[in-house]
């Protein structure tokens, strides 16, 4: 190998590596949309500014960023990057923009049900069960259902909020917004029975809720994890 002018043997390309930060930029479904873009002469840079940064550079608003992650080398795992954190040169950066508008926002929280959710009725969110129309019936009727209907309702229920909130578990107010409208057809059910987190049935409502969120948490970060370590694309 050739002796760089410094007299170090390390090939200048690998130490050029040092001031700049790799990005990959996604949409929503984790489609690619950047790939292997570079920010040069960076040793350090503050999250929130790279954040401002690449948003501008790709024509996009810093506020529809869903989620800011990089490659952690030593510990070989995709972490969170905090807005405050300084980012060393020589990162490799992932960012996942909402390009439908659609999504709640990083920052914000509801306490009345946004008109995007509105439209759903609980019947809509339960025809693909086969138990849908017991079930229906059994609200209606203010009877108690069984640990299986239990079970799928609250899988359905909390699938389509959780993917509406997206960047974190829903809240407490949020659930509560969400159920008062699913259920209000049905004034002899309990909510109770669906919103508390604790108690006899593991299956319930805020369970599914945690299990959507870090499923899909865990699935994206192994894609990314595979695309910084191999190149595959996703």
């Amino acid at each position: 190998m050739e002796g760089s002018p410094n007299g170090l043997k390390a090939p200048f390309k690998d130490t050029k590596k040092l001031t700049q930060i790799t990005y990959h930029v996604f949409n929503e479904k984790f489609a690619p949309i950047a790939l292997h873009r570079v920010l040069p002469d960076l040793i350090t840079i503050k999250g929130s500014d790279l954040i401002t940064l690449i948003s501008g550079k790709e024509g996009l608003n810093a506020d529809d960023l869903l989620f800011f992650e990089y490659y952690n080398v030593s510990a070989a795992k995709i972490e969170d990057i905090d807005e405050n954190m300084l980012v060393m040169g020589g990162s490799e950066v992932f960012l996942v923009y909402d390009y439908t508008g659609l999504i709640l926002s990083r920052h914000e929280e509801f306490t009345e049900l946004p008109v995007e959710l509105q439209i759903y009725s609980l019947p809509a969110l339960l025809k693909e069960s086969p138990q849908c129309q017991i079930v229906l019936e059994k609200l209606t009727d203010g009877i108690d259902l069984s640990e299986l209907e239990m079970k799928e309702m609250s899988k359905l229920l909390a699938q389509k909020l959780q993917n509406y909130v997206f960047t974190r578990p829903a809240k407490r107010t949020e659930r509560s917004a969400w159920l008062r409208h699913l259920f209000a057809p049905y004034p002899k059910f309990d909510l109770r029975q669906i919103l508390q987190r604790t108690g006899p049935h593991p299956h319930k409502f805020d369970a599914f809720l945690f299990n959507t969120f870090f499923n899909a948490k865990t699935k994206r970060r192994r894609m990314f994890k595979k695309f910084a370590e191999t190149g595959d694309c996703i």
